[in-house]
């Protein structure tokens, strides 16, 4: 059985007021995630995202080096 993400409401992201960092794969099949990303720029007010390259949602795996520098430099900065 597929279960999708319950997405949340323009109110629940607006609500988050801690640093995010938003990285999709550019080849997501769930969703549309050029229009997921502009979503959360325009609502969460502390927000770093970017679209992975080459990949959908298994880009923890296939582009691990993007993914982990991304994250390290995240966190470094936060």
């Amino acid at each position: 059985a597929r279960i999708l993400p319950k997405a949340l409401s323009d109110d629940e992201l607006r609500a988050v007021h801690v640093p995010v960092l938003l990285l999709m794969g550019e080849r997501e099949v769930i969703f549309d995630p050029a229009k997921a990303l502009a979503r959360a720029r325009r609502l969460i007010p502390d927000l770093e995202g970017e679209l992975v390259p080459l990949c959908r949602h298994d880009m923890c795996q296939s582009q691990f080096q993007i993914v982990d520098a991304k994250v390290h430099d995240f966190l470094s900065d936060n």
